[in-house]
């Protein structure tokens, strides 16, 4: 019985001193100028200063309307889509009018359309909503935005949301973005049209 006891104890003391050793524990005292300063969470940084949704202008309508064109294809995660097919895409026309919505084999007539806004949270530790998810500020690109505009294409005849594209239109000109299986595919004015 003793032995075992001793085993134990002996083994105790092994897993005692390594876990020490990974929590940085040398065992030697602690030095008493560290013993008395206190130990400050640093500060949280602030938020940018810039709108929320309560007070952010939304794009004009009519700056979105025209046809765009595909111009790149990033990839923000994984997904099934190959490079290939993602890189097809690029230079495909996205017509975006009252009269018709279309893209690739998409195409609507008298669509709809909304400008939703979402708010964009920067305070450490606050867990996103779905939709904050599904923007691309939560895969890192362009995190400096407070805001994200969407705009959002409805079916007219069932009232369904169809397709949806995040609105940059705050540096140069309007871009358009949507995601796809792990690709950001952005869109710009195609040369000559109309959207600004």
């Amino acid at each position: 019985m003793d032995r075992m006891r001793l085993k134990a104890v002996g083994t105790c003391c092994r897993v005692l001193a390594i876990s020490l050793l990974v929590a940085g524990c040398s065992g030697e005292p602690v030095p008493a100028v560290a013993a008395e300063t206190p130990v400050t969470a640093p500060e949280p940084a602030a938020p940018p200063a810039n709108e929320t949704c309560a007070d952010a202008s939304p794009p004009a309508m009519d700056s979105l309307m025209g046809d765009y064109t595909v111009k790149s294809a990033d990839r923000y995660r994984g997904g099934l889509t190959t490079p290939e097919a993602a890189q097809g895409r690029v230079g495909n026309t996205v017509v975006v009018t009252d009269e018709v919505f279309r893209q690739e084999a998409k195409e609507i007539q008298s669509p709809g359309y909304d400008l939703v806004c979402h708010d964009v949270p920067h305070v450490e530790g606050e867990v996103p909503t779905n939709e904050q998810r599904m923007l691309t500020t939560f895969y890192g690109l362009r995190g400096d935005r407070t805001v994200v505009w969407e705009l959002i294409v409805l079916d007219p005849g069932t009232g369904k949301r169809e397709a949806a594209f995040e609105v940059l239109a705050d540096t140069g000109p309007v871009e358009l973005w949507y995601l796809y299986d792990g690709w950001r595919m952005v869109l710009q004015p195609a040369a000559g049209a109309a959207s600004q």
